[in-house]
């Protein structure tokens, strides 16, 4: 797993509603790994919505599922 950059720390601490300043929120040890770990399933949830296949509803409509 791969150290996240100070963007994707600013994107945690926003998902969180975490509202203090970036820097003052990595002092604390607990906060810190939680931000990494939030960073991390961030990264996780981005990756895997660009893979997502795009829906044919119409083709779902008509029953064609093979």
């Amino acid at each position: 797993m791969q150290a996240p950059d100070r963007s994707e720390l600013q994107a945690a601490l926003t998902a969180s509603r975490l509202y203090m300043p970036l820097d003052i929120a990595l002092q604390s040890p607990a906060l810190c790994i939680a931000l990494r770990n939030t960073a991390h399933a961030l990264a996780i949830r981005k990756a895997a919505q660009t893979r997502l296949q795009p829906v044919d509803h119409k083709r779902l409509a008509a029953g064609d599922i093979d």
